[in-house]
């Protein structure tokens, strides 16, 4: 008989609501079921007057970030709800602390409990993006005094180009991209010898969201909330940008109306330069498909082929179409 490790268990609702019993004070009526299975994933939590979730971080070897990465997440999510940012406040244990331990199959998985906001549907008009600019550098303005003693990952240009494209590669044979690896590499040194020769201040890298599209940003009681920070850390604040202006353009508002009036409200808060306007084109052209495509290649593992094959035909079309713009226009400028 062998022995096979799992890498993605499910956990018994049951067992899990008798866990946050234990860990947390919310009273005796809790009532779990599973939300959302994804690299990590998350179950609804309801007492008798309240919701809440919890996320069960994935123990998968390219998710797995140490403990210490993890903590700071939920203390810069704490941070952020104490600093006048709306996001999914965290909440502490009854021994005062955010992470706890849940010995699983695949050995042991650190959660923790948040708050729960519903979604409410919401029309991305002209003066939302104007809003949801203004959020967005008063966010970056906020998360640029953040300090904590734990340690997280840099979102440079390792992350965002060559160890996706390293994915793409790998998977290309199992996935339904044909030739489109080459084309993923040529753009790979492109981008970076066109970023080597740009005078970028130290201003354009802070703490960043991550992926912070309109799938991460909900409208809740009249006012706009951020939520989903397991892919945050220490980048360029343009990624930021050019996944929400990319995410419009993939729903059909990427007009220039809807993209002024986002660069309208965050200018009003801090003022992107010149060289970072270049480095924001490259971004939102070329370097977030890269990254995105890599991304959903992760969940292969978790989530299986079919369900990638399936589920990201529009991604994969609308992102190797713009890489290809990209490389195209390139080549006519040399």
């Amino acid at each position: 008989m062998f022995n096979i490790r799992s890498i993605s268990s499910q956990l018994d609702p049951l067992q899990l609501g008798a866990f946050i019993q234990d860990q947390y004070n919310l009273g005796d009526q809790i009532s779990v079921q599973l939300l959302k299975k994804g690299f990590n994933d998350h179950y609804l939590v309801k007492t008798s007057s309240k919701k809440f979730v919890m996320r069960v971080y994935s123990t998968i070897s390219s998710w797995n970030i140490l403990r210490e990465q993890k903590e700071f997440e939920v203390e810069f999510m704490d941070y952020l709800s104490d600093n006048g940012i709306h996001v999914t406040k965290p909440v502490k244990t009854q021994s005062g602390d955010f992470l706890s331990s849940i010995k699983t199959i695949e050995g042991p998985r650190e959660s923790f409990l948040m708050e729960y906001i519903p979604i409410e549907r919401y029309e991305v008009t002209v003066e939302w993006c104007r809003k949801a600019g203004t959020r967005i550098g008063k966010f970056h303005e906020i998360a640029a005094q953040f300090q904590s003693n734990n340690r997280r990952l840099e979102i440079d240009l390792d992350y965002l180009i060559d160890h996706p494209i390293g994915k793409i590669v790998k998977y290309q044979p199992v996935i339904e991209i044909d030739h489109f690896p080459n084309v993923f590499e040529e753009v790979g040194m492109l981008l970076r010898k066109k970023i080597e020769n740009l005078s970028l201040s130290d201003e354009v890298f802070g703490l960043i969201h991550g992926d912070l599209g309109l799938h991460n940003l909900i409208y809740y009681e009249n006012l706009l909330h951020l939520f989903d920070f397991d892919l945050c850390g220490y980048g360029y604040r343009a990624f930021d940008l050019a996944v929400f202006k990319n995410t419009l353009d993939f729903i059909g508002r990427g007009t220039q109306e809807h993209q002024d009036a986002f660069d309208s409200g965050y200018d009003s808060v801090r003022t992107v330069g010149n060289d970072e306007k270049v480095l924001l084109d490259l971004m939102i052209n070329a370097i977030h498909h890269i990254w995105l495509l890599g991304y959903w290649i992760t969940f292969i593992p978790v989530l299986g082929l079919e369900y990638f094959n399936g589920s990201f035909d529009k991604t994969l079309e609308f992102s190797t179409k713009k890489l290809v713009a990209f490389l195209e226009k390139q080549k006519l400028k040399s």
